[in-house]
């Protein structure tokens, strides 16, 4: 039988029936009557998801009818709905019908085309009196459709709810989008003619956690739990629950809702805007449907879901019999999660999976190297049933086969890879299991049910672009499996065609994208093959036709025969693929590193180290994370960051110089500075144009840490080609790596405010939430925190420059000069300002923000210019003891070091002074104020000042793995993975602002913030390594200043050091930084100075040839005594 050749569809093609006018507002529905999309012309999304063909959208109307003999939900639209679909000229039907009534439901747009109306009738059938309310229910985007594709959680997170109380109509829904969209702040107002007591404004208060599937409702039914109200968050839900409705036997009632629309509504949310809202006047009519009433069911829309039971922990015992560490328990002694105390395993169960916000979910990735590479494939497994998702190969954005659950409720089993058992003649998805195993190569899911045990298997190759899936059943009967598979094939699902073809006697496909899209121009041979390892145990292969779909959709189901195991391989295909010269597998070298000591800082840490290791290879290898699921770029800042330090630590030279040549070929020739993110290869020339005021600064840093690292001053000659403005191209002219630095130097000259050597702000700098609102701000802004990194990389090239012998133009003075204007301009009163605004006519006067003379913000204080500047060494003695001080007092919260003393004033989305601080409606990332990655800015500054205690205490505080015992409040969240914030646990900004004293007190809840995407891995894993044990090079010196408590007493170490291994042994008596004694193998090593360091006493230097002369291939233990 030949093989089977099928083309997907697009989004286009999948439209059945359109509402309204394309130009304008309008919806459109697949086949069936599932919402589409609500747009407004193809610029503007009303809602936030596209829906599925396969499993509908996040669109719901239900109904919950109350008669003598209890009380029953119809589902209108959403999973399990019954009705049918019809559309006319003007409103768009949905009919059901039972024994108890007849219910229609009709969209029709307003006569202006400024919204819609929808209108639920009930003809009471069942012969006594009934009462009912409705359920009406639309996710929410205002915004471009590419935004909204982009990422759903950071769009919902600028969206305004705000509820409004209208006299008659009770509680109506305000939203508007603060972001603005085609330079325009879309709106919506909903209301309900019955009046509306309760509403939700985010998706989570609406459909729960996976858990809840298969179930209706948890608003509705004989047990229905009020909806909580207001709610910014990450999935923006406009839901209303109309008042109770009463209609007598062989009588009709009705029920209304109204939605306006307006394209731009530029000022904020206000009582005002109720004059929107309006029923239309005429009764009901008769309509005729100018289509057939139909109705398309799927295997996918209301799938029976298979959870795994609890486990008892005798059971969890027998399935993982090594030693536990890390043993989390809820405040009734239930069992959450737990380590593995001699692998690097991480076990969660179902009872934890279903208390937090964030699904445990890991990023696996194949192929070796610690550099990107078309062979790396990598994919997203997610506890909650979906196996494989966002698989890619060659590119983690732009060459993808299996799509991603956009939303986290269990709605869309249609996306990724599941797998479906059939019990009791029906085909049930497994969805939640009952316990979790994760490994750095491996993801691990048992579900124990009445009838079988199941353990599912996904891991990928460490030498190929390959992953397997493997399913056994433990125990029970031999089972008929279902997998599903649903399709990208390039960028988004449906966005182009792809082929895909499938041999059925092989049980094999070959998935290839669109030969025009981005990857495929590159390499038009790359492609996907996809085969069952026992094509004999497979009935039947193909596409979704046989459960309800058709052959244009993007799904792969395979079914297999009665088996008691079963494998599946999927392999990434590219001729861009190169061998990887990887000395070492990073993923041996992270499971190598250990830390020894009984004290739990050190337990937690040691476990810990090897995650961080991953998420910071994820974050440069394929570059994106959970949440922040869209990616393949390198922001400029955070690959000289992160990556670099990771790399350094790591002795993983070789790839650190590639990262600064590749970093500096992206510097904009004849501008000199740089995009602030590019693509990484070989699609480098997309990125974004302009770049935040300190971006021209971290190429210079990491340059000079690689330098001093490594001692490769033979880089500066390296010929490296520049970038051209415009057109993004590389050029073909190259010029040698100091000519770079020396363009480099020369930007930062000629971007200082004129008059001073201060550096303007432009376009922001690290703090993204501060990205200033008006253009005068660009250049009359200068950030303190920008300007002490200046003067810190300015003091570090003036040493590169001594040690190899090159002079840098425009060097000489400029550090002296930046010092002293910073002490003129930004220190007021003694104390650093986090921004100075200079006056428009002079730079001479200005005023000071984030200070305690702060007229504009209310902010009185900044961490970032007090961490930087003791980092630089721009502080004085006295003034490091003052702002450590101010640190101390105003800074300090019980989750650890935060941003600022408050956080900025939010007005309903008016922006005046800083963009993203002012329109973001949700308190969480770095609005919330605390970002890890400033946090461990602070655990450096402490371990620079010696500050041993401090600096332990902290690394605790970021550390996720049991966090519970250094941060009380913090809510559960998935312990072996980085979390780029601490997010409170309040429903908007202005709660957030009230009872601010309650969050830094601790009496407040933290969630975990966005996972993986981050540099902050690798500069943890570096401060572990350089900082708290002290081992890096420096300029052909080994630097050995570890700073460690006195409880740390006897610590062991084995870390990596220029291809060896080193275990390293500590006794901390008279002193917790500065050793008294050093030793090599049994031979004392002296050192020639000590580091410079103003605020105590520095480290050792040895030299570096001395050091080596007592190296040993094997077995090498370095004895340090403080």
């Amino acid at each position: 039988m030949p093989p089977i050749l099928k083309t997907l569809a697009t989004h286009d093609s999948l439209i059945a029936h359109t509402l309204g006018d394309r130009n304008s507002l309008h919806f459109r529905f697949f086949k069936g009557g599932h919402l589409h999309s609500i747009r407004h012309g193809n610029d503007l999304m009303v809602n936030l998801r596209y829906g599925c063909p396969l499993a509908g959208s996040m669109h719901h109307v239900a109904l919950e009818l109350t008669e003598p003999k209890g009380t029953h939900v119809i589902t209108l639209i959403g999973p399990g709905s019954e009705a049918r679909f019809s559309i006319t000229d003007d409103r768009a039907i949905w009919i059901h019908t039972n024994e108890l009534a007849k219910v229609t439901f009709t969209i029709s747009l307003k006569p202006d085309g400024n919204g819609w109306d929808t209108e639920i009738g009930v003809s009471n059938l069942s012969g006594h009196p009934i009462s009912w309310r409705v359920l009406h229910g639309l996710d929410i985007g205002l915004t471009s459709p590419a935004a909204a594709r982009n990422n759903e959680s950071y769009t919902s997170q600028y969206i305004d709810h705000h509820p409004l109380n209208h006299p008659i109509y009770g509680k109506v829904i305000a939203s508007r989008q603060n972001l603005k969209a085609i330079r325009k702040n879309p709106y919506l107002i909903q209301a309900c003619e019955q009046g509306c007591d309760e509403f939700a404004t985010d998706a989570s208060q609406v459909f729960g956690s996976t858990i809840n599937r298969s179930h209706h409702l948890q608003c509705l039914g004989a047990n229905a739990v009020p909806l909580t109200g207001l709610k910014q968050a990450e999935s923006s839900y406009g839901a209303l629950l109309s008042r109770t409705i009463h209609t007598n036997q062989n009588e009709s009632g009705t029920c209304r809702f109204t939605a306006a629309f307006i394209i731009d509504h530029p000022e904020p949310t206000s009582s005002a805007d109720l004059s929107l809202v309006g029923f239309p006047k005429y009764p009901q009519r008769n309509f005729n449907a100018t289509s057939a009433a139909e109705s398309c069911r799927t295997l996918f829309q209301n799938p029976e879901v298979l959870h795994g039971e609890n486990l008892k922990e005798s059971d969890l015992r027998n399935i993982f019999p090594d030693d536990w560490d890390l043993v989390e328990r809820d405040e009734i002694g239930q069992l959450h999660s737990f380590f593995l105390r001699h692998r690097t395993s991480h076990v969660v169960t179902r009872a934890k999976e279903v208390l937090g916000p964030r699904p445990h979910a890991h990023i696996l990735r194949s192929s070796a190297g610690d550099f990107p590479n078309a062979s790396q494939l990598s994919t997203t497994a997610l506890m909650a049933g979906c196996f494989n998702s966002l698989l890619s190969s060659g590119h983690s954005s732009f060459h993808r086969l299996l799509s991603f659950p956009r939303e986290t409720h269990g709605l869309t089993p249609s996306t990724g890879q599941r797998i479906w058992i059939r019990l009791n003649n029906t085909w049930q998805v497994l969805g939640v299991p009952s316990c979790f195993e994760i490994s750095l190569n491996e993801a691990r899911w048992i579900y124990q049910l009445t009838s079988h045990t199941i353990e599912i298997k996904v891991s990928v190759e460490p030498t190929r672009s390959s992953c397997s899936t493997i399913i056994t059943i433990l125990s029970g009967d031999p089972v008929e499996l279902l997998i599903t598979y649903g399709l990208i094939a390039g960028i988004n699902e449906y966005d182009e065609t792809a082929e895909v073809e499938i041999d059925s006697q092989s049980a094999s496909a070959i998935i290839r994208a669109n030969r025009e899209g981005l990857f495929r121009k590159e390499d038009p041979d790359a492609h996907f093959t996809l085969r069952a390892k026992d094509p004999a145990s497979v009935a039947s292969f193909g596409g979704a036709e046989a459960f309800g779909g058709e052959s244009g959709h993007a799904m792969l189901v395979m079914q297999t025969r009665t088996v008691k195991s079963f494998e599946i391989e999927i392999e990434g295909h590219s001729q861009l693929a190169i061998e990887s010269t990887e000395k070492s597998s990073w993923l041996d070298d992270a499971q190598k590193i250990d830390l020894i000591h009984e004290h739990h800082a050190v337990t937690r840490m040691n476990h810990i180290l090897p995650w961080f290791i991953h998420n910071g290879m994820i974050h440069l290898t394929v570059p994106h994370g959970i949440e922040q699921y869209n990616g393949g770029a390198w922001g400029t800042r955070d690959v000289t960051q992160g990556s670099v330090e990771m790399l350094l630590a790591l002795g993983r030279h070789a790839s650190c110089r590639e990262i600064i040549l590749l970093t500096y070929r992206h510097q904009f020739i004849g501008e000199n500075n740089w995009p602030q993110w590019f693509m990484t290869d070989p699609f480098g020339w997309i990125q974004q144009a302009h770049c935040h005021g300190d971006i021209p600064l971290w190429p210079l840093k990491a340059l000079c840490d690689y330098i001093e690292s490594s001692g490769d001053i033979s880089i500066l000659e390296e010929q490296v080609a520049w970038t051209q403005p415009g057109s993004a191209q590389t050029t073909s002219e190259t010029s040698p790596l100091i000519d770079h630095v020396a363009a480099n130097i020369k930007w930062l000259r000629d971007h200082c405010v004129p008059g001073t050597a201060l550096l303007r702000y432009g376009d922001g700098d690290w703090n993204d939430s501060l990205q200033p609102a008006k253009p005068e701000f660009r250049e009359r802004l200068v950030s303190s925190w920008t300007v002490a990194l200046c003067y810190q990389v300015l003091r570090r090239l003036e040493e590169l420059s001594r040690h190899s012998k090159c002079e840098f133009p425009g060097l000489d003075g400029f550090a002296d000069a930046v010092k002293s204007d910073c002490h003129k301009h930004l220190m007021i009163d003694g104390t650093i300002c986090g921004f100075f605004l200079f006056d428009e006519t002079s730079s001479s006067s200005g005023q000071p923000l984030l200070h305690p003379d702060d007229k504009l913000t209310g902010i009185h204080y900044s961490l970032i210019p007090m961490t930087r500047s003791m980092l630089g060494g721009l502080f004085s003695m006295e003034e490091m003891s003052h702002h450590l001080s101010l640190i101390e007092e105003h800074l300090l919260a019980a989750d650890g070091a935060r941003l600022m003393d408050r956080p900025p004033a939010y007005r309903g989305g008016i922006c005046e002074i800083f963009q993203r601080a002012e329109l973001s409606a949700c308190f969480s990332r770095e609005i919330g104020i605390f970002y890890t990655h400033a946090h461990l800015r602070f655990i450096e500054t402490m371990a620079h000042l010696g500050n041993a205690d401090a600096m332990l205490t902290a690394f605790g505080m970021v550390n996720p793995a049991d966090l519970k015992s250094s941060v009380i409040n913090a809510l559960p969240r998935q312990a072996n993975t980085y979390f780029s914030s601490s997010d409170a646990d309040v429903a908007s900004r202005y709660e957030a602002a009230e009872r601010y004293d309650e969050i830094v007190s601790g009496k407040i809840g933290l969630h975990g913030g966005w996972r993986i995407y981050s540099s902050g891995p690798g500069i943890f894993l570096s401060l572990v390594l350089t900082r708290m044990l002290g081992i890096r090079g420096h300029y052909g010196h080994i630097i050995i200043d570890p700073v460690l408590p006195r409880e740390l007493n006897g610590l062991e170490a084995t870390i990596p050091w220029e291809n060896h291994w080193l275990s390293v042994r500590f006794e901390v008596r008279n002193a917790t930084h500065t050793p008294s004694k050093v030793s090599l193998n049994g031979c004392e090593l002296k050192p020639t100075k000590l580091t410079e360091n103003p605020y105590r006493q520095g480290g050792w230097m040895i030299d570096a040839t001395a050091f080596g002369k007592h190296l040993e291939p094997e077995g090498n233990l370095l004895e340090i005594t403080l």
